[in-house]
């Protein structure tokens, strides 16, 4: 699937697909995108923390899923628009940052400083997510590029920015790539569903295992839809289940009668 990339350079932030402008106006954005690499696993790279500390990245999957993005902190336009969208959709979920997931962004820029995440972490959580629950790095060039080329994610720099592909990603608590997120606004709905997904039946209540269990994603729009084929398989098993309790009832009755 491709990425939904925004022109940032010359004509805002705007949507391709809405512009009417495509890579071949634009010759910087050619080969810029994501090819997905679902059920891998991101390499355990070094990172560098906000407070200068270094890292691998493994040490932050502590059995939970994770949200990861791609940023670099000097972005005029696409970044913030990601990382504002990602926080809107933090704040309407009722999974919880730090006890039901973590998030993970991560600069592509080797001329990022620890400063600069501490900086976007001040920014980004906007109060109400704990430093814990989300945490923002940088990295040295050839750690953060082995990253971003294990995700499928191809980017290049422009002048003194960087034109690169908007998504975030989901990986299971045990660092494999479980789902895409494209653009620059997440559904609530597609968030949760996705942490759920990742999450393999261990974070959310048997309510949201069976909203789970009732979408399906769909590649072509690059959202969760409801699948009626799972509901009626679902309607199936609540009837037989119904059904054989009346007749484990009518059976009991009887005997006793009897």
């Amino acid at each position: 699937m491709k990425a939904l990339l925004l022109v940032f350079l010359a004509f805002g932030p705007q949507p391709l697909s809405e512009s009417g402008v495509s890579s071949d106006t634009l010759p910087q954005l050619r080969g810029v995108d994501i090819q997905e690499r679902l059920g891998e696993r991101v390499p355990d790279v070094w990172l560098i923390g906000e407070n200068g500390d270094t890292i691998r990245l493994y040490s932050q999957f502590d059995g939970r899923p994770i949200i990861l993005s791609f940023f670099y902190y000097s972005c005029p336009h696409l970044c913030g628009f990601v990382l504002n969208g990602l926080s809107e959709a933090l704040r309407g979920l009722d999974l919880k940052p730090g006890e039901d997931f973590r998030i993970l962004t991560v600069s592509f820029d080797p001329q990022d400083r620890p400063e600069d995440a501490r900086e976007a972490g001040r920014t980004y959580r906007h109060g109400f997510v704990p430093p814990e629950a989300w945490r923002f790095f940088v990295g040295d060039s050839s750690q953060v590029r082995t990253l971003m080329e294990a995700m499928g994610i191809a980017y290049h720099k422009v002048g003194k920015e960087y034109a690169h592909p908007t998504a975030i990603l989901v990986l299971t608590p045990e660092g494999k790539i479980s789902r895409y997120l494209y653009g620059i606004k997440y559904p609530v709905r597609d968030l949760k569903l996705a942490l759920l997904e990742a999450g393999e039946g261990k974070i959310g209540s048997l309510g949201d295992k069976v909203l789970l269990f009732c979408y399906r994603y769909d590649p072509e729009s690059g959202t969760y839809a409801f699948y009626a084929l799972r509901l009626m398989k679902l309607g199936g098993l609540l009837t037989l289940f119904l059904l054989g309790g009346f007749l484990v009832t009518l059976w009991i009755r009887e005997k006793r009668r009897s």
